[in-house]
């Protein structure tokens, strides 16, 4: 493939495909000159930033330039500038033979100027401007105003927001540092001068600990000798000195390879800030552990471990620990201290040495073979790392062939010259025979944005011994397997990648040659980008991008008044999320349980859940899940939006309220998983083998509250890397948590040890345990308690039988002698048989391992076919990966791990399998890519009706002039096809095919890609069913309540579509014709009744009196007939004041217990809180408006103990309204549906009413589900009743409810409606008690265990005076009706 050409007509254009080029550029310089500048590509505000000082004034900035060596002169060593001073020698990046970026540094005097270029023959001066400004002495501004707010996370860190008083980024030059007892971190960057500091009380000095806490001492330094200090008042509360602290130290002292040790604290009489300072014995200061799990605990106890890593490279290590706490502003000293000792075994590899190397030719490309003899000692898994130049495989696998020998088989090329295997290196010349000093040509590199963060990548390189791959980043390699164009020499290729759940998004591009030779390109000289990612600039958040968190709430919780109750249950949750500008294609991440000492990374976050745009709420949602059992408190947690990193702990600081912040509360949490708390070996430590015989041991699970879900234990012997796998189910434990572990042992054995190698044990909230030998873990070791135990290792003693030969290989075949990895068809089969006087031990499976071209490598194990007492036949099975070994013609096979049942061990290196039968070759396969016929991979889901879908594969292009056919048939066979569709070279990708198809209701669906000769296999789409709605003609329009309609233009507006009115202008109600009434009700201390008296003049000038009454009455548990199992009447409250420093909202919070039986009895906490403004609140993710004035119950019911798990319960309310009006009066109700989510009740005396809003849906158990309310009235001539009654299913832990009540104003009265009913006008004349005294209406609401709202009016009616005898005369008449139908 030729180069890509620069020029275009006048003036130089796109001088590559993804390089930015300038248009400005004059023809005839270009022509004229050697050199050529295209442009200034050092990123956006990459030297706004500050110099240096004191004795160094300067500023050194960094520049990227991009330079056209348009007459190929290829010189750039004597490059320069003007301006400032060139530090050091530059970097210059090729692309292309022509291109060349180049990095370098200057060194710029205080003040303003510009930088320009030299080059021999060429300059260009002045292209950019700088402004040099020395960094500013450490000053933070109004330092007296600082205070910490916190507890961010349950680890006791606070936050503060301080201020530098600077103008552009420092960047690192200062440093915090805060004075012992207080640790003191950086956090968010909110721009250049405004930090968020997290501190903790994590840096005591054993030595000067005892004594007053001072408050935080923070000193601001530079590294110019400058610094200052400022004193923020502490944290810390005064709290109660502990009863009592038990510690507990664990560590190994066996050769069981446990490299880390724990220290477990009990703490009764709980000190919330209880710190551990460890420190090596003759060290002056110590430091807290790493990892800190707080694992069991209320409000009064708790328990904590520390995880502790060994020290690497070191065989021993003594810590002593002591503990503090903290007590009435002291730090105190705890009088206990313990030693431990740490012992591990190192693992050796040495001695390399080599067999005679053999050489593969095929093609004019030779391959080179290589085995090298390894000494080992100590080692259970035989991996190592293997250099050839820059390429290299960290895991690279070998194999034993003998008690203390392994060989790695490497297969190399005619350009390696040397082999580097775990810091040793080995010259390779029997095969060296060429030499490449060039690096690799990058011609093209191209990204094209898909959805959902997909993107298509297509890049073309060149290179004399030919392109190995391309890494952008972490996570991006492009290499043989994905070419479709050319030769690894010469090629082109493309691929498909998904980042949405990349870690990290570093577009540094790495190209590698098969010589080792590789070549180095920034992002800005490729021009290159993830579509839609934007760059975290140097974590300053608000400085450098525009996007920002503008909306945020959680379906269930938020707020520490809303914690969620994880008491017994867990909670399925969802995250609700918007910013100020995004791309809907984005996937966004929520982590919880956040590390402060791991901020803006997204390595080791351990609960990871994705969101995605939700077109019906226009923004982000994600679903997560809470555990049962966590600590009751703030959860942390983390919103990333690729690479932005936004922390619940500075939303305080961006302008959102504490509902932002994610609480939970348990009785007792439990996050302390499954342990081992006792371990024996069976028959004994150090059994004698005289028979088959069953080995292993006995434990004993502890699992304190979430039980024990799940276990992996895997044994190994000292002598051999074979797995003995068991997995645990909570069937696999008897009624004391004890399991047993054995295997069976042959009477032909030899002395060996049995040990845990790895043990991973899980309870029913996710949290685990685990261990693996030999390797550090910050978690908790299930083998804690028993890791000195002797019984860990099992010592068998065998009956001596001298024979030390290992197994012989007896026959050998491989299913093919070559494989094109473009096809469909890439597997091999290995079948091997072996024979051993002693018989083949069965328990441990030979490894067979495949190499391909420079350190490629697949494992995988072979299984049993047949066996008998001397012999046993084996097969491998390989499916190997498309494009595997694709840049090389050959690959090879070693088998390794062949054992007798003395363990005696054979392996079969690829060199002694090339020589064993001569007549058919096995150990080696040809390896083609012809890339010839297209396969299918994947399909996205098709529903039954048709629609977009896209197929993903391989090898849909191989020619420049292709034409792609998709074909969509019923039937694999291919009979009858329902759609065909084109596509040229221009209009997919090479990996992928997008298209659109309709068809009716078919749920067999087959795609087929490619032409008349070279069809792929066909392809099974997956499809879903969907409803299809034959079209009709528009929905009718439906009217809304009131006259007019919603109260008029100013009152509402009517959404015709559901019949439902939107109120505006601060109306409210079913039909927008009420206005709210100020009340402000009497605070009841005795149980959570409101009782109110308030006076109101009606229209016609009469003052009257109206009385409220809302009152919880009592529970009903019902059976499923519909009849009552017992009813609870509440009848005493302890209350509380609640109000705490909110502004709009006064809380009372009364609690009372409900006994069922004398063993049996649940809580019951109303929180009743009145608001003085106008409030949003969601509830059951349902957003409510609450007016002034308006009363709110809370109301929790905790564990109710029901009779039966299909009965249910109601909660009984009463609400009630009183008119003291001496005329005739008249009462009304109404009831029906608001919308779809919500029902109302309305009951109305004269021109006052009373109305009710229910959500038809609540919490049960941490879950929003459906509810039903059954409402029925009951009239008498005196009062109207309305009972409502919201039914509640069974729960299990917690229900929830959130009714509220507010006076309205109404513009209707009651003998305006024709359903009104009146009092007798007898009974006004003859002064009866009735109506005419007092009219009532009533609620009797129903309500259990779950949020319902219920919005409660008194509406005053504004009406027209109508004093006229039309007037008069309806009402009589309505009156003498009504008296005449009683």
């Amino acid at each position: 493939m030729s180069e890509i050409k620069p020029f275009r007509k006048e003036k130089l254009g796109t001088c590559l495909i993804s390089v930015k080029c300038r248009d400005d550029i004059d023809l005839f310089k270009v022509l004229v000159e050697s050199y050529q500048f295209l442009g200034d590509y050092t990123p956006l505000n990459f030297n706004d930033k500050y110099g240096n000082a004191g004795s160094d004034p300067f500023c050194y900035f960094n520049y990227r330039v991009l330079i056209d060596d348009n007459l190929l002169v290829g010189n750039f060593n004597n490059f320069g500038v003007t301006g400032g001073t060139l530090q050091g020698i530059p970097i210059v990046s090729r692309l292309g033979t022509r291109y060349a970026m180049i990095q370098f540094e200057v060194k710029l005097n205080p003040g303003t100027g510009g930088i320009g270029i030299t080059l021999p023959s060429f300059s260009y001066p002045n292209y950019t401007t700088y402004n040099c400004e020395l960094l500013p002495p450490p000053l933070l501004v109004d330092s007296s105003t600082y205070t910490f707010k916190g507890p961010i996370n349950l680890h006791n860190e606070y936050s503060v927001l301080v201020k530098f008083n600077i103008s552009k980024r420092a960047d690192s030059a200062y440093q915090l540092v805060a004075a012992s007892p207080f640790k003191c971190t950086p956090g968010t960057f909110f721009n250049f001068n405004t930090l968020v500091v997290i501190c903790s009380l994590k840096n005591i000095d054993p030595n000067t600990a005892n004594g007053p806490i001072p408050k935080v001492n923070i000193t601001i330094s530079d590294p110019f000798g400058r610094s200052n200090s400022y004193q923020i008042p502490n944290f810390l509360n005064a709290i109660q000195e502990p009863a009592k602290i038990i510690a507990m130290g664990f560590s190994s002292l066996t050769p069981t390879y446990m490299n880390n040790f724990f220290y477990w604290f009990k703490v009764e009489n709980n000190a919330p800030l209880v710190e551990v300072v460890l420190y090596n014995t003759g060290q002056t200061s110590g430091s807290i552990p790493k990892r800190t799990h707080i694992v069991l605990g209320n409000k009064t106890y708790r328990e904590v471990v520390y995880t502790i890593p060994g020290i690497p490279g070191s065989p021993t290590a003594t810590y002593e620990y002591c503990p503090f706490y903290y007590t009435n502003n002291n730090i105190g000293i705890l009088n206990a201290s313990s030693t431990t000792k740490v012992t591990y075994n190192i693992e050796i590899i040495q001695n390399i040495k080599t067999f005679s190397p053999q050489l593969f030719q095929e093609g004019g490309d030779i391959l080179t073979l290589y085995q090298l003899v390894l000494n080992i000692q100590n080692l259970t898994d035989y991996k190592t790392d293997v250099y050839i130049g820059s390429i290299y495989n960290q895991y690279f696998k070998f194999g034993m062939t003998g008690q203390n020998q392994g060989v790695i088989t490497i297969l190399a090329t005619e350009y390696t010259s040397l082999i580097d295997i775990s810091g040793s290196s080995y010259t390779a010349t029997a095969g060296h025979s060429k030499t490449d000093t060039t690096p690799p040509n990058l011609t093209q590199l191209t990204i094209k944005p898909l959805n959902n963060m997909t993107m298509a990548l297509t890049m073309s390189s060149n290179d004399n011994s030919g392109i190995l791959k391309l890494t952008i980043g972490d996570h991006i390699t492009i290499d043989s397997s994905d070419m479709f164009f050319g030769s690894i020499g010469n090629g082109l290729y493309q691929k498909v990648v998904d980042y949405s759940k990349f870690i990290s998004y570093d577009t540094t591009v790495v190209l590698y040659d098969i010589a080792g030779n590789t070549m180095e390109f920034s992002s800005e000289y490729l021009n290159i980008s993830f579509p839609g990612v934007i760059t975290n600039n140097y974590n300053y958040l608000e400085q450098y991008t525009s996007l920002k968190i503008s909306y945020i709430r959680f379906m269930i919780g938020g707020g520490e008044s809303n914690a969620i109750d994880l008491s017994d249950i867990g909670c399925q949750n969802k995250l609700y999320v918007n910013f100020t500008s995004v791309d809907k294609n984005m996937v966004i991440r929520f982590a919880l349980d956040t590390y402060t000492d791991n901020l803006n990374t997204l390595v080791g976050l351990e609960e990871v859940f994705y969101g995605y745009w939700d077109e019906k709420v226009q923004m982000y949602t994600v679903d997560f899940d809470l555990k049962a059992r966590e600590f009751t408190g703030i959860i942390p947690y983390l919103i990333y939006y690729p690479d932005l990193y936004f922390y619940s702990h500075d939303l305080q600081y961006m302008g959102f309220d504490d509902s932002a912040q994610l609480y939970v509360q348990s009785d007792f949490a439990d996050r302390m998983p499954p342990i081992i708390k006792s371990v024996m070996a069976i028959p004994s430590i150090t059994p004698s083998i005289t028979q088959d015989s069953a080995i292993g041991w006995i434990m004993q699970i502890v699992e304190n509250h979430n039980g024990f879900k799940r276990g992996t234990v895997v044994v190994r012997s000292n002598l051999t890397p074979q797995d003995i796998t068991f997995e645990l189910t909570p069937e696999s434990l008897d009624i004391n948590g004890n399991f047993s572990l054995f295997f069976t042992v042959k009477q032909t054995c030899i002395d060996q040890q049995f040990y845990i190698y790895s043990m991973e044990l899980e309870d029913n909230s996710g949290v685990i345990s685990s261990y693996e030998s030999g390797m550090w873990f910050d978690g908790i070791n299930p083998l804690l308690i028993v890791m000195n135990s002797p019984q860990l290792v099992i010592s068998i003693s065998c009956t001596p039988v001298i024979d030390i030969n290992p197994p012989t290989l007896v026959n050998i075949s491989q299913s093919t002698n070559s494989i094109d990895m473009s096809s469909q068809d890439r597997s091999l089969t290995v079948l091997f048989s072996v024979s051993d006087n002693n018989g083949i031990k069965n328990d441990n499976l030979p490894e067979c391992v495949v190499t391909g071209y420079l350190l490629e490598q697949i494992t995988t194990y072979g299984y049993i076919k047949a066996q008998d007492s001397t012999s046993a036949l084996f097969q491998c099975e390989f499916e190997f990966p498309f494009g595997f070994a694709a840049a090389g013609t050959r690959l090879v096979y070693s088998i390794y791990g062949i054992y007798d049942n003395l363990l005696n061990v054979a392996g079969f290196p690829t060199q002694s399998l090339l020589t064993f039968n001569t007549l058919n070759p096995v150990g080696s396969v040809a390896v083609s890519f012809t890339k010839s016929k297209p396969f299918i991979e994947s399909v996205s889901p098709l529903s039954n009706m048709g629609g977009q879908f896209t197929i993903y594969g391989k090898n849909f292009l191989f020619s420049s002039n292709q034409i792609l056919i998709v074909s969509i048939f019923k039937d694999e066979a291919m009979s009858d096809r329902i759609d065909q569709q084109a596509f040229n070279n221009s209009d997919f990708y090479i990996t992928m095919v997008g298209l659109n198809t309709t068809f009716n209701n078919l749920t067999s669906v087959w795609v087929v890609v490619g032409g008349s000769s070279y069809l792929s296999l066909p392809y099974k789409v997956d499809t879903y069913p969907i409803r299809v709605i034959p079209p009709t003609s528009l929905p009718p329009t439906k009217t809304c309540p009131g006259t007019p309609q919603c109260g008029g233009s100013s009152n509402g507006v009517c959404d015709s579509t559901n019949g439902v009115c939107r109120c505006i202008n601060s109306w409210y109600g079913v039909d927008c014709l009420s206005r709210t009434v100020i009340v402000q009700p009497d605070t009841n201390t005795t149980n959570p009744d409101i009782d109110t008296d308030f006076n109101t003049t009606l229209p016609n000038g009469e003052q009257v009196t109206l009385k409220t009454l809302i009152s919880l009455v009592s529970l009903q548990e019902m059976k499923p007939d519909g009849t009552i199992e017992k009813q609870f009447n509440f009848t005493q409250w302890v209350y509380t004041n609640t109000t705490g420093l909110s502004t709009v909202m006064q809380e009372s919070t009364y609690k009372t217990n409900v006994t069922s039986t004398a063993n049996s009895s649940c809580t019951v906490v109303a929180i009743l809180q009145y608001y003085t403004e106008k409030t949003s609140i969601y509830f059951a993710n349902e957003k409510l408006e609450l007016l002034p004035s308006t009363l709110k119950y809370k109301i929790e019911i905790t564990r109710f103990p029901f009779k039966s798990k299909l009965n249910t319960l109601k909660l009984v309310m009463s609400a009630s309204i009183q008119s003291t009006s001496p005329n005739i009066s008249c009462s009304t109700q109404e009831s029906g549906e608001i919308d779809s989510g919500s029902e109302y009740v309305k009951l109305q005396v004269d021109t006052h009413s009373l109305y009710g809003r229910f959500i038809k849906r609540g919490i049960i158990d941490n879950r929003i589900q459906t509810l039903s309310n059954t409402i029925t009235n009951e009239q008498t001539g005196k009062e109207s009743m309305s009972l409502i009654s919201i039914n509640i299913p069974n729960f299990q832990s917690k229900a929830i409810l959130d009714p509220d009540f507010s006076v309205l104003i109404d513009t209707t009265p009651a003998s305006d409606k024709s359903e009104s009913t009146c009092s007798e006008i007898e009974d006004i004349k003859n002064n009866k008690d009735g109506l005419t005294k007092s009219q009532i209406a009533g609620i009797i609401i129903g309500v259990v265990g779950f949020t319902a709202i219920v919005v409660v009016s008194v509406s005053y009616h504004f009406y027209k005076k109508h004093k006229t005898q039309k007037y008069n005369k309806n009402l009589v008449n309505k009156l003498q009706n009504f008296q005449t139908n009683k």
